[in-house]
């Protein structure tokens, strides 16, 4: 009798998508169901994410008290950037939050469970975690974007609509890339949570025009770890700031594409030179 895997495997490859898909749904949703059932950790968590976003909009209004513009950029642009950031985080902290735990999973030695089942490696440890400020992340980011746009009298086309849905997805898809590279890394160092807080960190710069900081920074969020991509480039697309021409669009997506594909590869590559640290 064949093995589960290896009954899965020989699948076509449309019908393990589809049974992936259907896995990965039903996961996140008992993912989801169970961390509700926690009501008072719940509205808990949703007022101190409220305050937070506040206290961000606060000091923005509190510098734009004391200066007109930030690198060029007016308030009611660097609110429309603040959303564009928040709407890059919103699916991969709402469904894929729970890569970021592959290094406590080996550590522990919790690993070995999710590799004895017959799915994906990642597609178990995505569903590990579910944090439901991803969708207050989505309500909350769009509307900034929404009422920044309004202040601005910026003209929503089809088109623009469009573009911005492609870039949420583009900002969404390089958070999970760079969090699964740092993920995949921890199959060589096992405790690696440095490169997360770094990220996280560097994450903090992209509220704000990249071009007002220097050379090496600049260069960072737009290579290595291109978090500009995911807010400040295509802002500028949208805005028609900083010269920033409208072939850039293409960028983000291209980009998205190309971090997603390495950070999987990257992460097949340390799956593969994995030893258990159970003993």
């Amino acid at each position: 009798m064949p093995s589960a895997v290896t009954a899965l495997n020989r699948r076509s490859p449309w019908a393990r998508f589809r049974s992936g898909t259907r896995c990965f749904v039903r996961l996140q949703a008992m993912q989801i169901k169970s961390t509700l059932s926690f009501a008072i950790d719940v509205w808990i968590e949703k007022a101190l994410f409220v305050l937070s976003q506040l206290a961000g909009l606060m000091f923005l209004w509190v510098i734009f008290t004391r200066v007109r513009a930030v690198g060029g950029w007016s308030l009611e642009e660097i609110v429309f950037l603040y959303g564009m950031l928040m709407l890059s985080m919103a699916l991969y902290r709402l469904v894929f939050q729970g890569v970021r735990d592959t290094g406590m999973l080996i550590m522990r030695g919790m690993l070995d469970q999710y590799l004895t089942k017959p799915r994906n490696l990642l597609l178990l440890i995505s569903c590990n975690r579910s944090n439901y400020t991803g969708a207050m992340d989505l309500i909350t980011g769009l509307a900034l974007v929404i009422i920044a746009a309004g202040r601005m009298d910026y003209q929503w086309t089809l088109g623009r609509a469009l573009q911005l849905t492609v870039f949420v997805l583009s900002g969404n898809t390089i958070m999970v890339a760079v969090m699964m590279a740092q993920a995949a890394i921890c199959f060589w160092l096992v405790r690696f949570t440095v490169v997360h807080e770094l990220i996280m960190s560097l994450r903090a710069f992209c509220y704000y025009p990249i071009t007002i900081y220097g050379a090496f920074l600049r260069v960072l969020l737009s290579t290595l770890i291109p978090l500009g991509f995911c807010s400040y480039y295509p802002a500028a697309v949208l805005l028609a700031k900083d010269g920033i021409s409208a072939w850039w669009a293409l960028v983000p997506p291209l980009v998205a594409a190309a971090c997603l594909t390495g950070a999987i590869t990257l992460f097949r590559f340390g799956q593969r030179s994995y030893e258990s640290t159970g003993s």
